[in-house]
Parts: C-alpha cells; structure tokens; sequence
C-alpha cells in the first residue's frame, strides 16, 4: 500500500524513494509471492496450471513498465534502473548503508 501510496503523490514524477529504493517491482515481487504460496498451500491442478501463467504474466508487465518508464523519463530511469534491482533487494547495498536513490 505504501509503493502504491508513493506513486501516487509522485505520478508526475520517477519515484525512487520509500519501497522503491530497494527495488523497482515491489508490487509485482509481492503479487508473485501470493501465486507461489496459494500454489503451495493448495497444490491443485488449477493453481498448478495458473501461477507459472500468472508468474509470466507480472514479469511480461514489469518488463513493459520499464520500458514505458524508460520512453518517460529517459537516462533517469536508466541509471535508477542499474542501481536498483527489478524484483530482490540488494542485501549487500542495504548492508553498506547507502542513501536512498534520489
């Protein structure tokens, strides 16, 4: 709620800090955990079939936010986008206590 929160106010605006420090997907990373564990809690043949779709399908729609964001904000996004991770948060950047991407 927070990264959606974050966006919002900043719509006019790249939004680098908040959740998005750490990644770029906070949205989709979460929505890909809730596939993986209702296929795990409830291995059926739907939900089987369902989250390698539903996984592709948030991947497909994260590569294509960033090339909107790309098109829209340009070298900004890019170097964003090569210091902050798409989907798992760099442990060895938050150990090394760097400031937030601005």
């Amino acid at each position: 709620m927070a990264g959606w929160a974050a966006v919002y106010r900043g719509r006019d605006g790249l939004v680098t800090g908040g959740i998005y420090r750490w990644l770029r997907h906070p949205q989709y990373l979460g929505l890909i955990l809730i596939v993986v564990a209702f296929t795990l809690m409830w291995p059926t043949l739907p939900t089987l079939v369902m989250a390698p779709l539903l996984i592709f399908a948030y991947l497909g729609l994260a590569r294509r936010e960033d090339r909107e964001l790309t098109a829209r904000f340009g070298d900004a996004f890019r170097g964003y986008a090569v210091r902050t991770p798409a989907f798992l948060p760099s442990w060895r950047r938050a150990a090394a206590g760097e400031a937030p991407v601005r």
